[in-house]
């Protein structure tokens, strides 16, 4: 215990090298911040409260490594050293952008990870990305997935940086950081991987509205009419109710998400937009459902003040869009 384990074999000299190294180095924390260690065939959740600060440290990382620390170790939560320097790369690379949210809360979809402050970054994403390349080399399995939320502060509490069932890349889906999605890819990553909440890494990032992340994952053996079954849940324009949707292709995710440019992309690609979800909903039949509930929720929030209501117009791109794209290619539904 109290060792920076995702970069060591568990126990013995390469341990107390290391943790005398991290002592030497000015105490700092846990590299990539990953919990702590564990008998490698121990499969017990990770222990409560044993890692609340996402801290990064490539250079920690690259000596730990030098010292004989495993690149294939697992923590009691399932999370790797490719794990942690793939969130140290989502960090840092979120540090100039805004997460993607709905009105009620971040993407559940998406990583619950701080973003970064630039000035306080204590590494590039350059270095994280070299670490990344001497795992993989060292043998890291780029489709091994986590299998526990990571332990939060004392209580039970538990947070979960990466949806349960995530492999690094599932992580490198949602961290814009396109580098990362090709080292994986290249190194085997495998793009169809579901996880517990039924996305894989493609699905992840189109919620991601990660354009580039998507064109690079739909080249890389994508069934673009594949069936999810996803936790993932859409708010009524009407009741105070949000749904989960079954049976969602990609085109449905970008839809329902209002994400024109995917769509787009995605019908170009050759992405049906005729397939039906589990209640009868075409990709236009959602986009239109989550389209007249934005407008709903900003009435709601006008308060009853006139102004603010003139103001409150129905956003209609991606239904406009889909509706355009239908017409060209005068697709005909099949109600499948």
């Amino acid at each position: 215990e109290g060792l920076p384990a995702v970069f060591l074999s568990p126990g013995g000299e390469f341990g107390l090298k290391a943790q005398s190294a991290r002592e030497g180095a000015g105490g700092r924390g846990p590299a990539f911040g990953a919990p702590h260690a564990r008998e490698a065939d121990d499969r017990r959740p990770a222990r409560a409260g044993s890692s609340q600060v996402f801290g990064a440290d490539p250079a920690m990382a690259q000596l730990l490594l030098d010292l004989g620390a495993s690149a294939k170790a697992s923590d009691g939560a399932g999370y790797t050293p490719l794990h942690g320097v793939a969130l140290a790369v989502a960090h840092a690379a979120k540090s100039g952008d805004e997460d993607r949210t709905d009105e009620y809360r971040r993407h559940p979809a998406l990583l619950a990870l701080g973003k970064a402050e630039k000035d306080s970054l204590m590494f590039s994403v350059d270095e994280a990305l070299a670490v990344a390349r001497r795992l993989l080399d060292a043998g890291a399995d780029p489709n091994q997935q986590s299998r526990h939320p990571t332990p939060g502060p004392p209580g039970d509490v538990r947070i979960n940086p990466a949806p349960p069932g995530s492999s690094a890349l599932h992580i490198a889906a949602a961290s814009r950081n396109t580098d990362l999605v090709k080292l994986l890819l290249d190194a085997g990553a495998d793009p169809n991987l579901l996880r517990k909440d039924g996305h894989s890494p493609f699905t992840v990032a189109v919620v991601a509205n990660d354009l580039t992340a998507v064109k690079e994952l739909a080249g890389r053996g994508v069934d673009l009419a594949r069936r999810y079954h996803l936790d993932d849940k859409y708010p009524d324009p009407v009741k105070a109710v949000t749904l989960p949707r079954r049976d969602q292709t990609a085109m449905h995710l970008a839809a329902g998400n209002l994400l024109p440019e995917i769509v787009e992309f995605l019908h170009a690609q050759g992405a049906p937009l005729d397939l039906k979800n589990s209640t009868g909903e075409t990709p236009l039949n959602l986009a239109d459902h989550q389209e007249r509930f934005h407008e709903a929720f900003s009435r709601q929030r006008a308060d009853g003040d006139p102004k603010r209501l003139g103001a409150v117009t129905r956003p209609t791109k991606t239904t406009d869009l889909i509706k355009r794209l239908l017409a060209s290619s005068k697709t005909k539904p099949q109600g499948r």
